[in-house]
């Protein structure tokens, strides 16, 4: 933090509106007063009064109001100050009557109301080590006056060593984590050698068990072919035996057909002879019917003469005429 500028109203002993600035220059300054003049209460008072609300000794606001000018009157101080931590202007203004605090940066227009936790945060510091580390009066207690264990704690405020504590616990942490993690992980990867190793094993089994298969299926394999390769000889023989069967039966069909065509020829002309034999005898028995009437009218006649010889009809002369017709 580098001090820019203090500006008082109505505080302790400055009725009248008075600014301190502070020159932009390095170095060291010196401010020479009398004694009672206002050297403290503007550059150490006024400063701690409107960062924490207090002074320096601890006083508050009702206390700080200028006793010359009474309660009644508004009394206000105003901070300009740079963060070297981000570069940033500040304004920082507190007033009693009314009772306000306001904090504002070069950027902003008009300033805003911040409550003392968040005017702490952005300040980055607490009351006890702004007076133990920025300020000391002549008569407020020092940093070398406080308890061992006080200033310990002053001393990991003031450097923030709290951070590293955090940082050096979540530090061991993460190691106690990493340890865990790389334990776990050997544990894993000592199962998976272990895996692995049966794995190969099983590879060398399954290898030699795999040659061994390969090694039984190719003699069966070549067994199984000389076998079809001599079963394929007798069939070729069976087939050229078949071939010639076959040849010997299309050849004795061929004969057998020639044969049944000729006996179906003479089986039709047998067909052809029985009919006119049996209209030949159709002719016969009508003759024979024809016969049989006249040798029944011949015989009905018997006692007559026969008109052209004059001879008697009987049944010799009727037998000799039509003649005997033997069935």
């Amino acid at each position: 933090m580098r001090l820019i500028q203090i500006e008082v109203s109505n505080f302790k002993s400055f009725v009248e509106k008075t600014v301190f600035e502070v020159s932009s220059n390095h170095g060291i300054y010196l401010v020479n007063g009398d004694n009672g003049s206002g050297k403290t209460s503007l550059l150490v008072d006024a400063l701690v009064w409107c960062f924490f609300g207090k002074t320096s000794k601890s006083v508050k606001s009702p206390g700080v109001v200028s006793w010359i000018s009474g309660k009644d009157e508004t009394t206000s101080v105003t901070v300009i100050f740079k963060l070297i931590e981000n570069g940033r202007d500040y304004t920082v203004t507190r007033t009693v009557n009314p009772n306000n605090l306001f904090m504002s940066t070069v950027k902003e227009s008009e300033p805003k109301k911040v409550t003392q936790n968040g005017l702490e945060t952005v300040l980055g510091i607490s009351y006890d080590l702004f007076l133990n580390s920025c300020v000391f009066d002549q008569t407020s207690s020092k940093f070398l006056d406080v308890k061992q264990s006080d200033r310990s704690k002053l001393f990991s405020e003031m450097l923030d060593l709290e951070s590293f504590d955090d940082y050096i616990s979540n530090s061991v942490n993460k190691l106690e984590n990493v340890r865990k993690t790389v334990n776990s992980v050997k544990s894993n990867l000592d199962s998976k050698k272990t895996a692995l190793k049966v794995v190969k094993e099983q590879i060398s089994y399954s290898t030699v068990e795999s040659e061994n298969w390969r090694d039984h299926s190719k003699r069966d394999f070549e067994d199984r072919l000389k076998e079809l390769s001599g079963e394929r000889v007798g069939i070729i023989g069976e087939r050229a035996s078949t071939t010639s069967k076959i040849k010997g039966l299309t050849r004795s069909l061929n004969v057998k057909f020639k044969e049944k065509k000729r006996l179906t020829s003479k089986i039709s002309k047998a067909a052809n002879y029985l009919n006119l034999l049996d209209l030949d005898s159709m002719v016969l028995k009508t003759e024979i019917q024809s016969f049989e009437e006249t040798k029944l009218n011949l015989i009905s006649l018997s006692g007559s003469y026969c008109p052209i010889c004059k001879r008697e009809i009987d049944t010799n002369f009727a037998k000799e005429l039509c003649g005997e017709v033997k069935e």
